[in-house]
């Protein structure tokens, strides 16, 4: 579809371990799919999250999440946006491309995004964390109150930021009726020069 309308940006971060996070990816990329919408992929933890709670809500008491997070860490920092989506794409479906149930092998998803192999190492290292927790502050400071994961931060094409959507909430329903300054990325007005009289379905 070739829209009219000026690009916004998405800053999206997310932990690629998290099922949550990789349906609201999808329906972000669906989005970006239909309209004029840049995606800004980063790494946020739950792991950094949980933090100094006496029970881990994941209930991950060997410190496993830490991995595929310093690993995208890693990947965001040396190789870009672009190359952290695909080493998530990777994770969360087949080699035919239909999503998993869960999340995939480390080790493939980076052979399958064109990632060095070696980068699995950094996984089971603190050389990243710096990285990492530098990133995940930035999307918590977006937030006030309780913070999960997903979190995303919408700008207008012109630089200004018309809000944050909290993390954990799923965008599964677009309101018909938006106008291009309504503060969502995702506008499906047919007032807006780059609208269709139809909207994407949300990922199932």
């Amino acid at each position: 579809m070739v829209s009219t309308c000026a690009p916004w940006t998405v800053t999206f971060w997310f932990d690629p371990a998290c099922p949550l996070s990789r349906i609201t990816a999808r329906w972000v990329e669906l989005v970006a799919h239909h309209r004029p919408v840049r995606i800004d992929w980063r790494v946020m933890s739950l792991s950094i999250l949980n933090e100094g709670l006496e029970i881990d809500p994941e209930g991950d008491t060997e410190g496993y999440l830490w991995i595929p997070a310093r690993m995208a860490a890693a990947v965001r920092d040396r190789y870009g946006s672009d190359r952290l989506a695909a080493f998530a794409a990777a994770l969360w479906t087949d080699e035919d491309g239909r999503p998993r149930g869960e999340m995939g092998d480390l080790g493939e998803a980076l052979d399958r995004a064109a990632l060095p192999g070696g980068l699995d190492q950094l996984g089971w290292s603190t050389e990243v964390d710096p990285v990492l927790r530098t990133s995940h502050d930035a999307a918590v400071a977006l937030v006030t109150g309780s913070v999960g994961t997903p979190d995303r931060r919408s700008r207008r094409p012109d630089g200004r930021p018309p809000g944050v959507l909290r993390a954990g909430h799923h965008p599964s329903s677009p309101t018909s009726g938006s106008r291009c300054g309504c503060g969502t990325a995702c506008c499906w007005s047919p007032q807006c020069p780059g609208s269709s009289s139809s909207r994407p379905d949300r990922p199932q």
